[in-house]
């Protein structure tokens, strides 16, 4: 019932007619006696307030806790008496730990809270807020609703705010890092970085922000050098779900590291909607070393027959030398550059190579030979230089 409106009891009029003796005239109707000197009225007024309540809660996550506030209110006119109820079912899929809130008196059962307050609670008030933790489980269902339900013993003019819902979206986290277990082989930075890249993909249910962190171990082997650009170890990325970003983590190999050691380069990456949530990327870094043997073997110009130092040659007579370089070490080598100062007696002529990928020159009797990309260990390459006796 609305502020300033009252219930009122039916106005009751009693009267008698007098009943005369017998034999006596009977009066006439206006001299009718009535049984007081006024006629009766009785006024009677009904207390109203009007009881409010309202359920929020922040976000639901699998695996975290969820907490709804339950706030009550009373709207008026009058004050509300106690005890005040609250009733509060949350969904399946959810279990409630607690029940509180100051002046409370809280019980649960299954998926229902129902907390009292004694006293009365006046008019504009609002009573402290309740709180109902529950824990949020891999089986509750994308969307829940939560009902809360006032009561009082005061009639309520307005019963449709007794009743508040809260439909929430249940978010559940997720994240995966690639490479996993990967291995590569890497030679001494020499003061150069070498680039990594992880691919972060959100498999949660909602857009998260991931922070990440590169972590190198041992020391000796590997140091981190940026994350994405930024100098350090860490970064901080949102990510749609669904969606995916890389990360490029720059390191380096000191040159005092051991061939053949290995370091352990790992991206950690973490949700912030569910710290719990992270998983690793890593890759298995092992130190590689070239080992270049190089040879060199005099031949007639038919480049088949072996001159040994018994062997006579004549002033003007052209021959070959095969050089051959051979990777003996653990890793590929780099542009592979040789020098070859010709001997005193001999007059540069050509040069020949065995495939492509040389490039030779000659300047003052010193023959240089740069070879493009990169010669595999346990691979070898040649090239032919032709000179004349003098």
């Amino acid at each position: 019932m609305g502020a300033g409106r009252y219930r009122y009891a039916a106005v009751v009029l009693t009267a008698a007619m007098a009943v005369p003796k017998p034999g006596s005239a009977t009066p006439p109707p206006d001299r009718l006696a009535h049984t007081g000197a006024n006629p009766r009225t009785r006024f009677h007024s009904m207390a109203s307030a009007d009881m409010k309540v309202l359920v929020t809660a922040g976000a639901i996550v699998v695996g975290l806790n969820a907490t709804y506030s339950v706030a009550v209110s009373n709207l008026g006119p009058n004050a509300a008496a106690g005890p005040i109820t609250v009733l509060d079912t949350i969904p399946v899929g959810l279990a409630i730990t607690s029940a509180s809130g100051t002046g409370w008196i809280c019980a649960v059962t299954g998926q229902v809270a129902t907390c009292t307050k004694a006293g009365s609670v006046s008019s504009g008030a609002s009573l402290p807020v309740l709180l109902i933790v529950a824990t949020v489980s891999i089986s509750t269902p994308p969307s829940v609703l939560n009902i809360a339900r006032v009561s009082s013993p005061t009639a309520d003019p307005n019963p449709a705010n007794n009743r508040a819902t809260l439909t929430s979206t249940v978010v559940t986290a997720g994240v995966a890092v690639t490479p996993d277990a990967a291995a590569i082989d890497r030679l001494p930075s020499n003061g150069t970085t070498y680039s990594q890249l992880f691919t972060i993909v959100n498999v949660g249910t909602a857009t998260d922000v991931f922070s990440v962190v590169a972590t190198a171990i041992p020391g000796t082997v590997l140091a981190i050098v940026s994350v994405n650009g930024v100098p350090g170890s860490t970064a901080s990325v949102s990510v749609a779900s669904a969606g995916n970003v890389v990360i490029d983590v720059r390191y380096t190999i000191p040159t005092a590291a051991v061939t053949g050691a290995t370091g352990l380069l790992t991206l950690m990456a973490r949700s912030s909607t569910n710290p719990a949530v992270k998983d690793p990327g890593d890759l298995t870094v092992r130190v590689i070393r070239a080992g270049l043997v190089v040879s060199k073997q005099l031949y007639r110009d038919n480049q088949a027959t072996v001159l040994t130092p018994a062997d006579v040659v004549q002033p003007g007579e052209f021959v070959q030398y095969k050089v051959s370089v051979t990777n003996s070490g653990v890793g590929g080598a780099v542009t592979v550059h040789l020098s070859d100062p010709l001997p005193a007696r001999t007059t540069y002529s050509t040069a020949a190579a065995d495939l492509a990928g040389w490039t030779i020159a000659n300047a003052a009797g010193t023959v240089t030979a740069d070879l493009a990309g990169t010669l595999a260990a346990g691979t070898s390459r040649y090239f032919w230089i032709r000179v004349q006796i003098k």
